[in-house]
Parts: C-alpha cells; structure tokens; sequence
C-alpha cells in the first residue's frame, strides 16, 4: 500500500486521486487484519501526498486500530498516527486520544526523547488535556531528559506541556531556566520563540540576566528567519515575564516579514505611524471585544516612543489615549520618557491641549500607574495663570480638581501664587458653580490653602491612607467628572471619619 500511495504522486491528478481512492476502499475492506503499524503507514503516506481521506473512514480506522488496539501501540506508531492526523487536519475523537494517552503513559519509559516532545506537540495542536495522571508522567519524564534534549526538542517539548494544564513544581521551572541558559546559541527563531511563550505560560520566575540574555538571542536571529508571528509572540512572552525588551522593539522597528500579518493584528503597529497608532488605541477602548493585556502593552510602548516626535496638539491626543487604556497589569509606559516630552512640550501647549494633558496625567495618577515628580509639577503650575483664567466654568472645575490629584500624588506644595491664583478664580467664578461643582470647588480651595511646607507632607499622610474609599471610582472611569468628584470624596471621607473637622468647617 505505501508503494502504491508513493507512485501515485508520480501518475496523473485524475489517475492520483482513482488509486487514493482505491487504497481508501481496500483500507477499509481489511481494517480488522491491520495492525497499529499497517495503520500508521497508510497516514503516514497520505500525509505525505496531502491527500485527505474521507472523514468516516479515517474515523473507523482508527476507531478499530487506534482504539480497539491501543495497548499494541509502541511509541512511535502513537507519535506518528497523531502527527499524521495533525498534519490532514482531523481532531481525533476523544476516546482515541484517551485510549493513547492512558497506553502512553505505560509505555513512557519507552519513548524517545522525540517521540515524548512530538507526542506533547500534537496534544496541544489538537487541543487536548490528558488526565491529572497521565499529565505527570509526561512532566515527569520531560523533567528527567532536561539534560539530554537537544535545543529543538527542549523547545517542542515545552511548547507542548505548556498547552496543556500541567503546573511544573518550582524546581521544575528552575531546572528548565538551567535548560535553557545550557543551549543559548542553538536556537532557531522559531524555537526561541516556542521556548519564551512555554516559560511565559509556566510563569517562570527568571533572573534579569536570563531575560536580557533571551532578548539578545531573539535580537540576534537572523531577520530572513524571525517572522512577524515569532517576533511578536517573543515581545509578548518577554512582556508577560515583566521585562520590557526596548532593545528588540527598537530592532524590530526596521521591517520584517509581515507575510503573517492582516489589517486587524496590531503585532506589525511598530511600523505604523502615530495617527495610525491612536486611531487603533481609540478603536480598542471603544470596541466590545475583550483586549489582550500584553498586546495592549505592545501597543502602548509604540504610542509612547512615537510622542518623542509628536507636536503638541498630537501629544495630548495620545496622552489621553494612554489615560485611557492605562491600567493596573503590565501598563509598559515609561515615565520618564513621558515626563520629558510633557516638559519639553508645555509651552506650546494651547489652553485646550494643556486641560487634556493635565486631565490624562490625573488619570494615570488615579489609576496607579504614575506619580508625577517634583519638576514636572513645577513645569505645569508655571503654565497655570496663562490657561486657567480662559476655562468655561465646567472645564475650570475639572482641570482645578485634576491639578490637585497631581500635587497630591507628587507630595510637592504648588507655592503661594498658584494657591492665590486659583482662590481668584474660584471666588470669581463661585456664582457660576453648581451643585457638586461647588462643593468640589470649595474643598479644592481649602486643600491647596493647606499646602504649607510646614505640614505639608503630614497631611500628605493623612490623605493617602484615604485612597482605598476613592480607588474604585478612580480606577473606574477616567473621565473628567470622576477626578473632578476625587478632592470632594477626600473631604467627606475625613468629615465622616472626623479627621480634622475644624478645618474643613
């Protein structure tokens, strides 16, 4: 039958499909006589010609062969009847999957360190979780050939059980960092990559100089070998292990191979401009779908190196696109490559880009993910008495409110001009206030008179002990209300609490 299935591929399409189509009927006519070896022939060949059997049929066969005879399999006629199978596209039915896997796990001693990691790779292709028992076995014996796997298979291999459920003990994850660290140099691209997505998914706790040692490997291979999908699947598991691969983003800035890429996968954004960049932030946030956390780093870290070359207008812009898909997990901004383009560009901020990058910065510092310093507050209050006096009531209440969130983050007095200033301001406009504007106002008035050097950083204390009653309505809506609503949620949480009462009175 394999001679047969091999001349085929030599005869003409119309004569090629009667003889596959012949071995098909004759397969099925002698299935019972067939032993798993005579099985994994016949789909090893027609893996080979890429021809397709009819899904019944290759269900029966391996129904009677696969099932039926499961105990008869040696090692490699399991790994090659499901990586034959793999290869035509057929998922296996879970009694076969089940019958194998239990056989497998009997037999593990047997199979060669290839065999293991094929075996691990197809459950995972197929997506397919072995029992708790069988799942060890295969840890196990993964675990005890670290020392003997070559780089391609240590790779294959991990890529598998990390498909899986399997949870590696801590001193499993440390004898595969070992592993890994022995064979540096040995990888190809897309083994780098399989290795950095199975240590990502175990959660491996590795040493810095492991992680800057993996990006340097990636960063080395060879730009014809490392295609968009390894090199964002790198950049992602690097991210997920929580370290920041500037070096590789950097390098990927140049083109690579996009062959794996469509309009709707944000892994080639590097090479996208800044309105490019924000048009796909914006369509992110407002989209119903839920956003990948790591790829949304990526993403940010691009918005964030393009700000360097930003003019101011687009600099708010992308200010508030970062405010508003900042978030608690794997944020990837660098603070202070944001705070020396804010300070670099504030002077020529008109009065509305200077409310929306005060208002963005609010937001970050009110979802924990930025504490502005010292200079850049100064930076921003020298701005003040150009912008502030040309704000409707609304936007002065809003942008005095976000002004106060920052100095309180940044533990720094604004000085007596700035308090002046805005207690002009507020009296002026204090007719014009209503409702919680008013009590918001009143209470960003008494907190910024209470910004003496003195005692100041006492009640900075105070305050900050306050942040779990307004963390919950911070984190969960950056808008301009929400961090407007902030100074006023502080003042009735001390009254409630009755912190000072005399004062606020």
């Amino acid at each position: 039958i394999a001679r047969r299935a091999s001349a085929a591929t030599r005869a003409p399409e119309s004569e090629w499909r009667r003889i596959n189509l012949a071995i098909c009927q004759e397969v099925t006519h002698h299935i019972h006589e067939f032993n798993p070896e005579h099985l994994t022939i016949v789909l090893m060949a027609f893996a080979q010609m890429n021809f397709v059997p009819d899904r019944k049929s290759v269900e029966h066969w391996v129904h009677v062969v696969g099932v039926g005879k499961a105990s008869e399999f040696a090692p490699r006629d399991t790994m090659t009847m499901l990586w034959a199978m793999q290869k035509l596209g057929f998922t296996p039915q879970p009694a076969l999957l089940e019958a194998q896997c239990s056989n497998a796990q009997l037999r593990i001693q047997d199979f060669s360190n290839q065999e293991l990691v094929t075996m691990l790779w197809c459950l995972t292709k197929m997506n397919y979780t072995p029992s708790p028992a069988v799942l060890s076995a295969f840890g196990t014996a993964m675990d005890a050939r670290l020392g003997q796997l070559r780089a391609n298979e240590l790779s294959t291999g991990l890529w598998g059980l990390a498909g899986t459920d399997y949870h590696p003990s801590s001193e499993f994850l440390v004898r595969i960092e070992e592993a890994v660290n022995a064979r540096l140099g040995l990888f190809d691209a897309q083994g780098l990559a399989g290795v950095l997505h199975a240590m990502a998914e175990f959660k491996c706790n590795l040493h810095p100089e492991t992680l800057v040692n993996l990006e340097r490997e990636v960063m080395a291979a060879n730009s014809a070998d490392l295609s968009t999908k390894e090199a964002t699947l790198s950049v992602k598991s690097l991210l997920a292990m929580g370290h920041q691969p500037h070096d590789l983003l950097e390098k990927l800035k140049q083109p690579v191979d996009s062959k794996d890429t469509s309009e709707n996968d944000f892994s080639d954004c590097r090479n996208w401009s800044p309105e490019q960049l924000l048009t796909k932030v914006r369509a992110l946030i407002t989209g119903s779908g839920a956003i990948d956390p790591i790829e949304m780093s990526m993403l940010r870290y691009y918005l964030q190196e393009s700000l360097k070359h930003m003019d101011p207008k687009s600099l708010a812009s992308a200010l508030m696109a970062l405010a508003e898909t900042t978030d608690e997990i794997g944020t990837g901004l660098d603070l202070d490559v944001v705070c020396k383009v804010v300070r670099d560009n504030v002077t020529g901020l008109d009065t509305l880009d200077f409310y929306d990058v005060v208002l963005s910065l609010a937001a970050m510092c009110a979802k924990k993910t930025f504490q502005p310093p010292v200079p850049l507050i100064v930076d921003l209050s020298s701005q003040l008495p150009t912008h502030l006096p040309r704000y409707p009531t609304g936007d002065l209440c809003n942008a005095v409110s976000a002004y106060c969130l920052l100095v309180k983050y940044a533990q720094h007095p604004p000085g007596d001009a700035v308090v002046a200033l805005l207690g002009v301001l507020i009296e002026e406009n204090q007719d014009s206030f209503e409702g919680q504007q008013k009590t918001d106002m009143k209470g960003a008035q008494i907190f910024l008179s209470q910004m003496s050097e003195r005692d100041f950083q006492e009640r900075i204390k105070m305050m900050m002990h306050l942040e779990s009653s307004t963390k919950s309505q911070m984190r969960d809506h950056a808008s301009a209300s929400s961090v407007a609503g902030g100074v006023s949620a502080l003042r009735s949480e001390e009254e409630a609490q009755g912190m000072r009462p005399t004062k606020w009175q």
